[in-house]
C-alpha cells in the first residue's frame, strides 16, 4: 500500500470515501474500475441517440416543417446527454468508475466533488427532458382522448416534480458534501440509497410512459397480430 505523503497521517490517508460493504476491502493502489465499459457504452449510445434524433427531425421536417415543443425538449435532452457523457469520461481520472471505498477520502477535493456532482445534474436534466419530449409528443398524438390526456399530464407533473426533487438533492450534496467533512455527512453517506431511489422512479416512469399508448393499442379495431406489431413498435421506441 502506498505510504502517506508528508503531513498526512496514515489513518487519514487510508480512509476511504465510503466504508466498504461487508466482505469487501478497500484497494487504493490497484482498484477495480469500469473505465472501458463506461467509454464503450457512452460511445455506442451517443451514436445511436444521434442517429435516432436526426431521423426524428428529418421526418418531422418533411411533414410539418417545424420543431415543436417536443422537439425543443428533445434538443435539451440531447445537449444534457452529450454533456453527461463528456463529464463521465473526463472524470475517470478523478475516480469515477471506481467503487467509493477504493477512493481515498483525502483525494476528493472540492473541484473533483463538484465535477462528479455535475454528472448527476446533467443526468437528471437529460432524462427529465427526454421523458418530457415523449410525453409532449403523446399530447399531440392523443389530444382528443380524455383518459389518455389525463395519463399524460399525470406523467408530466410527476416527471417534473421528481426531477426537481432530485436536483434539490444534488444541490444539497454540492453545498454540504465538500472536503473531509463530507465523509460523515448524511447526504454523502446515503448516496447509494439516493441513486437506487432515482433508478427505481425512472424505471417506473419508463413503464408508465410505455403503458400510455399501449392502452390505446388495445382498443384499436384490428386483429391481435397487428396489435402486437404496433405494441412492439412502441416497445422498441421505449428503449
Amino acid at each position: 500500500m502506498t505510504s502517506s505523503p508528508p503531513g498526512v497521517s496514515a489513518a487519514l490517508w487510508n480512509l476511504p470515501a465510503l466504508p466498504p460493504p461487508p466482505g469487501k476491502h478497500s484497494n487504493f493502489d490497484n482498484p477495480e474500475n469500469r473505465n472501458d465499459e463506461i467509454i464503450i457504452i457512452n460511445a455506442v449510445f451517443l451514436t445511436l441517440m444521434t442517429a435516432a434524433v436526426l431521423m426524428r427531425f428529418i421526418i418531422r421536417r418533411r411533414g410539418e416543417n417545424r420543431v415543436g415543443w417536443d422537439g425543443l425538449m428533445c434538443i435539451v435532452a440531447v445537449m444534457g446527454s452529450v454533456a453527461h457523457s463528456v463529464l463521465e469520461i473526463s472524470n475517470l481520472k478523478v475516480g469515477y468508475g471506481r467503487h467509493m471505498w477504493d477512493i481515498r477520502g483525502v483525494t476528493l477535493t472540492r473541484e473533483s466533488l463538484l465535477r462528479m456532482n455535475q454528472i448527476s445534474t446533467t443526468y437528471i436534466i437529460a432524462v427529465g427532458f427526454a421523458k418530457l419530449s415523449v410525453l409532449i409528443l403523446y399530447l399531440r398524438s392523443f389530444e382528443v382522448i380524455r383518459l389518455t390526456r389525463i395519463l399524460i399530464w399525470t406523467a408530466i407533473v410527476f416527471n417534473i416534480a421528481f426531477s426537481l426533487a432530485f436536483l434539490g438533492v444534488v444541490i444539497a450534496q454540492a453545498v454540504e458534501c465538500m472536503g473531509l467533512e463530507a465523509l460523515s455527512n448524511k447526504f454523502w453517506t446515503n448516496t447509494s440509497k439516493v441513486t437506487t431511489a432515482q433508478a427505481g422512479v425512472n424505471v417506473f416512469l419508463d413503464f408508465y410512459i410505455l403503458f400510455i399508448p399501449l392502452q390505446q393499442v388495445y382498443n384499436l379495431n384490428i386483429d391481435r397480430t397487428r396489435k402486437l406489431g404496433v405494441a412492439a413498435v412502441f416497445g422498441v421506441g421505449s428503449l
